[in-house]
């Protein structure tokens, strides 16, 4: 059995964890560290599960196609930082399609399921799904 994933749809993700873990300390969102604290423990393992750092590091990973969204108004993952993702990704032989919502913060689909740019969000999603796990999904059958 292949347990491969088909396709990685990640919206507003925590890309670059030690960066968005400095940015919670900064701020005083304890909740934020305390759960960094509790998922990863150490800074160092931050540093590890990063994707585009172990990409830079050279290390042999599986690079399914990737659908990264998120607002350039992020306010714990920038867009450079988003765009060296996609970089990398795509530098290692990887498929990712980078779509950038003007304007929008951190979970905006959440907030505002309905405004223009979560619309566009979803249905991009939506778009991603059908082209890269219908025929996985039909294949198993």
């Amino acid at each position: 059995m292949d347990a491969k994933l088909a396709f990685v749809v990640s919206g507003w993700g925590v890309l670059f964890p030690l960066e968005r873990y400095k940015l919670a300390q900064a701020e005083g969102k304890l909740d934020l560290v305390k759960s960094h604290d509790t998922f990863f423990r150490d800074e160092a393992t931050q540093v590890e599960a990063t994707p585009a750092l172990a990409i830079e590091r050279g290390e042999k990973v599986y690079l399914p196609p990737a659908l990264v969204f998120q607002g350039t108004k992020d306010q714990y993952t920038t867009v450079d930082l988003a765009e060296r993702l996609a970089a990398d990704y795509r530098g290692a032989g990887g498929s990712m399609d980078l779509l950038l919502l003007e304007g929008e913060r951190h979970t905006f689909v959440n907030e505002h399921p309905f405004a223009p740019n979560s619309v566009k969000a979803v249905e991009a999603v939506k778009a991603f799904i059908k082209k890269h796990g219908a025929g996985r999904q039909q294949a198993a059958r």
